[in-house]
């Protein structure tokens, strides 16, 4: 019994240090961008520019409606250099728990693609769209 209760010690603090190994590398990180509202997923063009889908922060306040609709979702393209530019606005967002709004991007050198979701409630307007 005492044997098992050694080696399940053992085990739960070797989890622990192997757990923790991500968090210690992480520690010479540094923020690239800040502000973004609810940054969901990003694509990078052939530019090299990084294009990030946010679902924003919904909710009454950027619409005159009580029930949590908004136009806050956005795309914001990141050039290499670092500096920022909100490509696409005003798309529909959502609150339900998560910001629903923009959910990916894809840039290619005509367009800009854009997937609206992540929500199960089909009801809802536009939070259903692949856009371009």
């Amino acid at each position: 019994m005492l044997v098992r209760r050694g080696f399940a010690l053992t085990i739960m603090l070797a989890m622990m240090v192997i757990l923790a190994l991500p968090v210690i590398a992480q520690d010479n990180a540094e923020v690239f961008v800040d502000g973004l509202a609810n940054p969901r997923n990003m694509s990078f063009d052939s530019a090299g520019n990084l294009y990030v889908a946010e679902a924003g922060v919904a909710g009454p306040q950027l619409t005159s409606a009580e029930d949590g609709y908004g136009a806050s979702a956005s795309i914001t393209r990141i050039a290499p250099d670092g500096s920022t530019d909100v490509v696409v606005k005003g798309l529909i967002s959502y609150r339900d728990g998560n910001p629903l709004g923009a959910h990916d991007v894809i840039a290619t050198d005509e367009s800009i693609w854009i997937l609206l979701g992540e929500t199960s409630d089909f009801s809802i307007p536009f939070t259903h769209a692949l856009v371009e």
